[in-house]
């Protein structure tokens, strides 16, 4: 009994010395028949400190946000990305942000290792209102199997600095230059004294002046003698002003005055100096000069300013070299500017093509649309291209004449070097160099190509065969002509010939005695004449 009691006392104190460690307790080995199933048996022991979370709970891994902290001062453009893991395709997490600070575009990337992961950027413009407020991102997972979903989240708090801060301050553009018959919206925000925060609220109006006095107020449109709309919210410190149909007449400096049903009531100093035009600012492509090599795959992003959010531009590009996207962006002081981005491989064909972006304005009064072009001339590199070799004479050629062969190409940069091979089946000979090759009095068949280079690469021609046979021929462009002209010369040397000895030998037999009267005549047969014989064959 007591060695019995013994034993347990010591089981009792190995069990109590392996709790308060993380260990597993299992079999080494085991033997399984096959086509069957194994039951494994399994025990195990963890640290204290983890006892309490011991549960029937399996959460998914938390987001991740980057930046993980955030550190701007006031009026900077921010943009948070939050990321989550998206082990199930079908069913990736769904990502909000909390308060709602603006504008989020989701989308699931691939990381190296193959994985899916789903993002989230959200882009907002820091305030002093953001300064110590908790951002949050939650991924929200929705089960395969349809049990309760499960959602986790990660936070930063905002540390936004403002300089001035506790002042009355109003920031918009300088200048803005509208087209005629179109709107413009006016990117504006304020900052207004400690003391009458707690009075910014919503009976506050945006009044817009000209020489103090109000040509648009967002409370009562029906007074104002310019129509628009306020697109921002007051209570947030955001002004933004959208002024319809402005003409030429509109032409002028705005002020900004802060109006509420209480003692907030302000005219602020800064102003904007708004210029109508009869036509639209041209488009900036980017990069503005293109020079790649040929197969380099090139992107041109065409952009044009959008001060009408309503109307904004088209872009269109000419000639169609491929796939463009087109989106409405933010820049960096609140204006909008529409981009489209072209896409496509370079090559010869585009090298001295003119290709232009055109930005085409809808003017909101309905006049006639305008147009804007903005192009460039694209300078594509590449490696000679249809070499070609002419021979001169063409065709057979007799045995010791001289032959001539010419290579061309087209390239850019311009050939640097031509090389002329003597092809002899799958032996090729470097006989000369040089665009021009001539053969002195070849006396067998020879074949012959040619190889040009610059320094994008090389381009070979076709083999060209020399027939040596036939009769002799002459060299150059009019050589076919020139054999006939020397043909028709030669015939008519002979027959001009032939006919001059003809009219001759008649002339000859048609000639007659002169009568001469003479009653002696020398018969020295030293003065005998032709004429004596024709005498003499009269007298008998």
């Amino acid at each position: 009994m007591a060695a019995a009691l013994t034993l347990l006392l010591i089981a009792s104190l190995l069990q109590g010395a392996l709790c308060g460690e993380f260990k597993a307790s299992m079999l080494q080995t085991v033997e399984v028949l096959r086509g069957s199933c194994v039951t494994i048996p399994c025990s195990f022991e963890m640290k204290d400190g983890y006892e309490s979370d011991l549960d029937n709970t399996s959460d998914p891994p938390r987001p991740t946000l980057t930046p993980s902290a955030l550190k701007e001062k006031e009026g900077a453009s921010v943009s948070l990305t939050c990321s989550a893991p998206a082990p199930c395709l079908s069913h990736p997490p769904t990502l909000t942000w909390t308060p709602d600070l603006g504008e989020s575009v989701k989308t699931l990337q691939e990381n190296q290792d193959k994985t899916k992961v789903q993002t989230s950027v959200v882009t907002f413009t820091a305030s002093k209102n953001h300064h110590g407020e908790t951002i949050s991102c939650t991924a929200t997972y929705n089960k395969q199997d349809g049990s309760t979903e499960s959602a986790v989240n990660t936070s930063l708090t905002a540390d936004i600095s403002c300089d001035p801060c506790g002042e009355f301050k109003a920031s918009m553009l300088q200048t803005v230059e509208v087209l005629r018959g179109s709107c413009v919206t006016i990117p504006c925000s304020f900052e207004i004294e400690d003391g009458y925060e707690s009075d910014l609220d919503n009976t506050c109006r945006a009044v817009w002046m000209i020489d103090q006095k109000p040509v648009f107020d967002s409370s009562n449109l029906k007074t104002s003698t310019k129509n628009g709309e306020l697109r921002g919210n007051l209570t947030r410190k955001d002004c933004t002003t959208t002024l319809n149909n402005m003409q030429p007449a509109n032409s002028n400096n705005y002020f900004f005055r802060l109006d509420c049903v209480n003692r907030l009531k302000y005219n602020f100093a800064e102003q904007i100096s708004i210029s109508v035009k009869d036509d639209p600012p041209r488009p900036t492509l980017t990069p503005s000069a293109l020079k790649v090599k040929e197969g380099t795959s090139v992107s041109l992003t065409c952009s044009a300013p959008a001060p009408c959010l309503s109307h904004p531009p088209t872009l269109t590009w000419t000639p169609d070299l491929g796939q463009s996207v087109e989106t409405l962006k933010d820049n960096q002081d609140k204006t909008k500017v529409q981009t489209s981005v072209l896409t496509f491989t370079a090559s010869k064909n585009h090298h001295g093509e003119t290709i232009s972006c055109t930005a085409t304005y809808n003017k909101q009064d309905g006049s006639t649309e305008s147009a804007v072009t903005t192009s460039l001339t694209a300078d594509i590199s590449y490696s000679p291209k249809d070499t070609t070799v002419s021979v001169c004479p063409s065709g057979p050629v007799p045995e010791g004449s001289n032959v001539t062969l010419t290579c061309s190409s087209t390239a850019n940069p311009a050939v640097e070097s031509y090389t002329w091979y003597r092809a002899d089946g799958a032996q090729e000979t470097v006989v000369g160099t040089g665009a021009v090759f001539k053969i002195k009095g070849p006396k067998d068949n020879s074949s012959f190509f040619c190889k040009t280079d610059n320094n994008i690469g090389s381009g070979r021609s076709s083999i060209i065969h020399i027939d040596v046979q036939g009769s002799d021929q002459h060299c150059g462009p009019y050589s076919g002509v020139l054999l006939l002209a020397v043909a028709g010369v030669s015939l008519s040397v002979n027959v001009l010939y032939t006919v001059c000895v003809a009219f001759l030998w008649k002339s000859r037999k048609r000639v007659k005695p002169k009568e001469v009267d003479q009653t002696y005549m020398s018969l020295d047969p030293r003065d005998r004449s032709p004429e004596y014989d024709v005498i003499a064959q009269t007298s008998r």
